[in-house]
This record gives C-alpha cells, structure tokens and sequence, in this order.
C-alpha cells in the first residue's frame, strides 16, 4: 500500500511514486496488480495528485493507466512528471481551468534554478 508522503511546505500534490508498489527488485506484474486492488483509492479524493514513477526499474505504460483507472473521477485533477513540470491528464469538469493553469505556473517556481 501506497501511504501518501506528508506534505512539505510548498507541496502542490498528493504523490503517488509507482515505485512503492515494487517489492525492491523488478518490475512483476501480479504483485504490482495486488498492491494496487489492495490500494484505498478514496484518500486521494478531492485532491491534486501527482503520479510519479520515474527511476533505474523500468514501469510499463500499462501500470500508469492502471494507476489513473483507481483514482477514477475522485481526485480534482491528476498530474504525471515531476512536481516542478506536472503534465495534467486529467482535470475534474467542476475543476476550473484557471485554477489548473495557476498550480501549474506555482509548480514552475519550484524548478531548481539552473
């Protein structure tokens, strides 16, 4: 089970890291699709989400639609990436569009400077 990081100041999403599904080796499909049905999806309700999964074990496409498919209509709005470069996949249709827009302009101010 995934338990949502605590959230630093500054923090614009609950993270979800694909990760902390494996069992610290490779990728196996059974056990990520267990952890996953075990999952409680509903604690990500009404919240901003970002679904990482980034790292040296490759994570098939699948797993990440898997991932989007529990989360279902619950979340506000769903990002894939980094915290400081969301891609949004998904935005609730009550969810307006500034309100995307501007947590996605705040993200941007917590890139490192280079």
């Amino acid at each position: 089970m995934i338990t949502p990081a605590p959230k630093k100041s500054g923090q614009l999403f609950e993270l979800i890291d694909i990760r902390g599904y494996l069992q610290g080796g490779p990728f196996k499909e059974t056990e990520f699709r267990d952890a996953i049905r075990r999952e409680d999806w509903t604690k990500f309700a009404d919240k901003r989400v970002l679904v990482k999964g980034c790292g040296r074990v490759p994570i098939p496409p699948w797993a990440f639609m898997l991932v989007l498919a529990n989360l279902g209509n619950n979340p506000r709005m769903v990002a894939y990436g980094e915290e400081c470069a969301p891609i949004v996949v998904f935005r609730r249709k009550d969810v307006p569009l500034h309100e995307e827009e501007s947590i996605i302009q705040e993200a941007a101010l917590l890139a490192p400077a280079k």
